[in-house]
């Protein structure tokens, strides 16, 4: 439904120590310029929708364990410091959304939040775009985000995502 709504493909992803995994994909039909990444796929956490937001359930301790002090620059957009980051994991979990704008690849971007079940298992839910469709849509898409994840986690027995 989510993708109905949003017009977008829309990736399940999983975090396998510090990258984040694709494990399932519903593609837009609606677009001809989509963003479109192969389930299986495994990209960096700190500069993506999904994994900024599995890290942002982290404690800022236990992100500083696990990535390296200085992260991989893929775009001018990357963020590189780790400090950086930490304090944009801070707002993705007051607002329970993460963003990535153009920093893993140039012109696309993304929005993503967490799903989790009653045991703790966690999955983000991220919908990823052409960056022109995605500048100024940030609040829409983040509302229907929020309320996906607050669909799935209902039906999983877990808790809102913010």
């Amino acid at each position: 439904s989510l993708c109905q709504r949003t017009t977008e493909t829309v990736d399940l992803s999983v975090l396998v120590r510090h990258e984040v995994v694709f494990i399932d994909q519903v593609v837009s039909t609606v677009h001809p310029l989509r963003a479109v990444s192969a389930v299986g796929q495994v990209f960096p956490s700190w500069c993506t929708a999904p994994g900024k937001a599995l890290l942002a359930q982290m404690s800022d301790e236990k992100v500083r364990r696990l990535l390296p002090r200085r992260l991989s620059r893929f775009t001018r957009h990357s963020i590189t410091s780790l400090d950086k980051l930490i304090d944009e994991l801070g707002e993705v979990r007051r607002t329970g959304v993460a963003f990535a704008r153009d920093e893993y690849t140039e012109g696309i971007s993304a929005v993503g939040a967490v799903v989790r079940d009653q045991s703790g298992s966690m999955a983000a839910v991220s919908v990823p775009m052409p960056s022109q469709r995605f500048a100024g849509n940030e609040r829409r898409l983040s509302k229907l985000v929020l309320e996906c994840v607050d669909e799935i986690n209902r039906s999983l027995g877990g808790e809102a995502a913010a």
